[in-house]
């Protein structure tokens, strides 16, 4: 992209039409692809905002790789997916914080954000994970009230729940979400949510007595 058209407005459909199909769009600023992503609007050509959006979720996974190392728990996939959902998420809010600071500072931005997904995952990881009142009175060993290093235990056998659908139930109820806003943020009914959390627990503390017996 020339100079010119680097100054493209960001509203003009027309001139970035032009740029997707010869493919200049790929030499914008970032903050040029997200303004034009947020005053052409999300009504706007597919053909235009599709090609756009990749771009920018691209650039933000970059971003996100280089700063969200592989010494983080799932070797750091989980905090990236999360802190790219929160971008692309802003990208398409021009009124939030966010979306007004990936217009203008989008580097900066996106590692703000990576930094604050390491230290949600190094909360997590240091919060020890509370059974119901049922699991802990059968749990193996009578284990319930671990010291420190045994948090950080029980923060790395939640990493081995097998299905990644049941290990983000269990994680957010963890979090202290109800049954039911797990259900939603995972598109299942209520009893599914239910299931898969009670199927973690059931897998997590087979796990903990197999290290238990070990």
């Amino acid at each position: 992209m020339t100079d010119a058209e680097s100054e493209t407005d960001p509203a003009d459909l027309e001139e970035w039409r032009r740029h997707v199909k010869d493919g200049s769009y790929k030499q914008a600023s970032h903050q040029s692809l997200v303004a034009a992503v947020q005053d052409l609007g999300p009504l706007a050509d597919a053909r235009v905002l599709n090609p756009l959006m990749l771009e920018i979720s691209d650039r933000m996974m970059r971003i996100l790789r280089k700063h969200i190392g592989r010494n983080h728990r799932d070797e750091g996939e989980e905090a990236i997916a999360f802190a790219h959902e929160k971008l692309l998420q802003a990208a398409l809010k021009p009124a939030s914080a966010d979306g007004r600071a990936l217009r203008k500072t989008f580097v900066s931005t996106v590692k703000s954000r990576a930094a604050d997904a390491i230290r949600r995952e190094q909360l997590r990881a240091a919060r020890f994970v509370e059974l119901d009142d049922d699991d802990a009175a059968t749990s193996p060993g009578g284990w319930t009230e671990p010291d420190v290093e045994g948090h950080l235990y029980v923060a790395a056998m939640l990493s081995r729940i097998e299905d990644p659908d049941k290990r983000l139930a269990f994680r957010l109820f963890v979090d202290g979400a109800t049954r039911k806003s797990i259900a939603a943020a995972l598109g299942v009914s209520t009893k599914t949510a239910e299931k898969w959390i009670a199927d973690a627990k059931i897998q997590l503390n087979a796990l903990l007595k197999v290290d238990h017996d070990a």
